[in-house]
């Protein structure tokens, strides 16, 4: 043998045995998750090893008495226990929750027989869990779920077990609950479905939402107790870290709009690719519903994705994208932002050269520019990654925008700080204008020393219509006009009756000069992720429309209730959370539903004496603060209803002088400043042009147009 051919049989050697010993490692190491590796030979490996560990297993048996004996001994049996026909292994063959709920909805068994049923199945080793029990949270991955609670002798009492319309399937960290798109709609439009707008269903335009939410500690749950360990020295109790959630909510673009559930993600985002796992199911239920049509009570529909909405971190997670504050965070744009270290930020100030738009072919190629982090699970649907994403303004400008303008002036420079005095006054302004709130707004408003307490709700009334009355005699001018560029654009943009072509470019160029001032006024390192994002609205408001079709407040209902599930209690398990969400969505759609069968507009008298004008949106009244109107001739104080002609007419005074407060581009949104009451005039109803906010200053009555979101 050469010399020369010695090294390569060697290095043969080698590669052969590091294969080998990859192989086995892999095999051997069934339960450590595979993140780095393709899921293919080595997956098959898998999957034949646990069922062999799992499913072939001689003396498999498991009983409660078994467990509760385990329990008390500490003793673990060696056979570790998952359901039979689980998905992940047996993915063509229904599990057996899915086959005992086929067998009760198609025989419609007597409670004694499922009860023996259930009996022989525990005798003969299989046993159906409760969804309150701890083992059901781990291994049920199945459309059955069944809420029965049981004595502590193993019995099951005489309440009949309850179905949800749900599953719950195991992730590598964490559970998913699933409710599936078809399952949604179908329960949506049994009950919608008639003769008469059956024809402008036959296609039906999905809007999807995703939104990332963060379980935060509460104060029995924040206070740590102090233990003595063996050595004497006092430690304190560690709690486990509380799960994320990825919300997945869907809206059909039909005359009944309410949301509903898609699904719930429960647990961690490990990687930045974690969104591919979760989404999996929604992206396999959906290629299917694309390619073919479903019927529902023997009506056929087709379903496509119109739009989806995110908030900026779910954006990130399903498109495997950077996140919004690293260099290439920006998801419409290639700018490179700028690490601000003293300010904790990544800013992106403008530059001489302007950035180039990023394109839905770059997710397509999945081009290394920075931006992509891996190739997202969502591009196997007929959906673009960059076009059919809307900015939300609910967490862009609500929740960006302006806490960042807040901050400023509260603590920022002394050129545009607010004094101690002028915060005071600005707090008794906001809590005055509790009397003249419409019955629209759902909360009144808070003053600034409660500002922590502040929601997206609340800055957003702040943005659109407190700011302009209550910033003019306190903020300097130059500022005061600045900020009266972004309120004008988001006025512009979030009204349906103004927002056309034309409208939509001057509120670009409202935003645009916004950012541009910006950077002169507070500087160009303060310019972060949500003010940058300000200069994209145009662009993504051309292809969706307004903004009052598509944001995030659309689904507070649903959202809301989730929040106040998992904020009462952080250790919910989602079979409570589905539970929950079933019993919000059916209240929900049922009060939609009564409300959508009544025609509009109509009139309506109240106990009080007091006659309403409802609309589809709002609702007028002849007392205040519900009895403001704008009209093509002005502003109206209503006084009564009547009919005419089977016509309602309204019958009020208008307001001789108005005063416009600043010069508007648009001139349906302009802060008008009123006084003085003419003679008792009627209008129809038609003529109106939409709800007036009354607002009572020192200097008179001011008056601004209701905003439909």
């Amino acid at each position: 043998m050469k010399r020369s051919e010695m090294p390569r049989r060697i290095n043969k050697s080698l590669k052969k045995m590091a294969k080998l010993n990859l192989l086995t490692l892999l095999n051997e190491n069934v339960a450590k998750p595979i993140t780095r590796f393709f899921r293919n030979d080595i997956v098959e490996l898998q999957r034949n090893k646990a069922m062999a560990e799992y499913h072939y297993c001689s003396n498999y048996r498991v009983s409660r008495e078994d467990a509760r004996a385990r329990k008390r001994t500490g003793k673990q049996h060696p056979v570790k226990c998952i359901e039979f026909s689980c998905r992940e292994y047996s993915p063509n063959k229904p599990t057996l929750r899915d086959q005992l709920k086929e067998f009760t909805m198609k025989h419609n068994p007597s409670e004694d027989m499922v009860k023996d049923l259930l009996s022989i199945m525990k005798d003969n080793g299989l046993e159906v869990a409760s969804t309150n029990s701890s083992s059901s949270s781990d291994a049920s991955s199945s459309s059955l779920s069944m809420s029965s609670s049981a004595s502590d002798s193993g019995s099951y009492s005489s309440v009949p077990p309850v179905y949800h319309n749900f599953d719950v399937i195991p992730m590598s960290v964490g559970r998913f609950l699933n409710f599936g798109i078809k399952r949604s709609i179908t329960n949506y439009l049994q009950r919608f479905v008639d003769e008469s707008n059956h024809w402008y269903m036959k296609t039906l335009f999905l809007d999807l939402a995703f939104y990332v939410v963060k379980s935060e500690k509460t104060k029995k749950d924040a206070t740590t107790t102090t233990t003595t360990t063996t050595g004497g020295k006092q430690g304190q109790q560690q709690h486990p870290q509380l799960p994320h959630y990825l919300i997945i909510l869907g809206k059909l673009s039909i005359q009944l709009d309410e949301p509903f559930v898609i699904g719930i993600y429960q647990g961690a985002f490990p990687t930045p690719t974690i969104a591919n796992e979760i989404l999996r199911p929604l992206v396999d239920e959906m290629k299917e519903l694309e390619h073919r049509k479903f019927e529902i009570e023997s009506r056929s529909y087709q379903l496509s994705i119109r739009a989806v909405l995110c908030d900026p971190i779910a954006n990130s997670l399903v498109t495997c994208t950077a996140l919004p504050n690293s260099q290439y965070g920006c998801s419409k744009c290639n700018q490179k932002g700028q690490l601000q270290f003293t300010e904790g930020i990544t800013s992106f100030p403008p530059t001489a050269n302007l950035a180039t738009l990023r394109t839905d072919d770059d997710f397509v190629y999945g081009l290394v520019n920075g931006h992509h982090v891996g190739v997202p699970v969502l591009g196997e649907l007929n959906l673009d990654l960059k076009s059919q994403f809307m900015i939300d303004y609910k967490y862009v400008v609500c929740e960006g925008v302006m806490k960042r303008l807040m901050s400023l002036w509260t603590t920022g420079r002394l050129d545009y700080r607010l004094n101690k005095a002028s915060l005071r006054r600005i707090s008794l302004k906001l809590q005055s204008m509790d009397k003249t709130n419409p019955r629209e707004f759902r909360q009144p408003p808070k003053p600034l020393e409660a500002l922590d307490e502040w929601d997206a709700y609340d800055w957003r009334q702040f943005l659109l219509y407190y700011a302009p009355i209550v910033l003019k005699a306190h903020l300097p001018h130059k500022y005061y006009v600045h900020f009266l560029y972004l309120h004008l654009a988001m006025r512009i943009l979030i009204s349906g009756e103004v927002f056309v072509e034309c409208n939509t470019f001057v509120a670009g160029q409202l935003l645009n000069t916004f950012v541009a001032d910006f950077s002169a006024h507070y500087g160009p390192q303060l310019i972060d992720y949500n003010v940058h994002n300000l200069l994209h609205f145009e662009d993504v408001n051309m292809k969706a429309g307004p903004m009052c079709r598509m944001n995030g407040f659309h689904y507070d209902r649903q959202m809301d209730a989730i929040l106040r599930c998992i904020g009462a209690n952080a250790s919910i398990t989602l079979e409570e959370i589905g539970a929950q969400v079933e019993d919000t969505t059916s209240a929900i759609v049922e009060n939609q539903l009564n409300e959508y069968r009544r025609p509009f507009p109509r009139l309506e008298a109240t106990p009080f004496g007091t006659e309403l004008l409802l609309n589809q949106h709002v609702t007028l009244s002849t007392r205040s603060p519900d009895n403001c109107v704008i009209t093509k001739d002005g502003v109206m104080m209503v006084e009564a209803f009547g009919v005419n002609d089977g016509e309602i007419v309204i019958t009020g005074r208008r307001f001789i002088e108005q005063t416009v407060m600043y010069q508007a581009p648009v001139t349906a949104q302009k802060m008008l400043m009123v006084s003085g009451l003419s003679d008792p005039c009627t209008i129809r109803s038609t003529d109106l042009l939409s709800k007036g906010v009354r607002v009572g200053t020192n200097l008179g009555i001011v008056v601004l147009p209701l905003l439909f979101h």
